[in-house]
């Protein structure tokens, strides 16, 4: 049972040892942002910074909400 959750923990760490990834997560933390909100506000090109969310998200940090051609990002709880 411990090694799941370890196995876990070690996937979610692996996950947030990115600094543009924490910066990611910063910007959402009391808000939820596009992609285009996100790629403004960093000095990444946005190819990049989809790239991340998307690991974000696989990895459960981050959901998604969509409005018509827009993707929103929010931390999940």
């Amino acid at each position: 049972m411990y090694t799941q959750v370890f196995a876990y923990q070690a996937k979610l760490f692996k996950t947030l040892a990115q600094p543009k990834r924490l910066e990611i997560i910063n910007l959402l933390r009391d808000q939820e942002l596009s992609v285009t909100d996100i790629y403004s506000m960093l000095d990444l090109p946005q190819a990049n910074i989809s790239q991340h969310l998307m690991l974000l998200r696989d990895n459960g940090v981050v959901e998604t909400r969509k409005k018509g051609k827009q993707v929103f990002y929010h931390l999940t709880d």
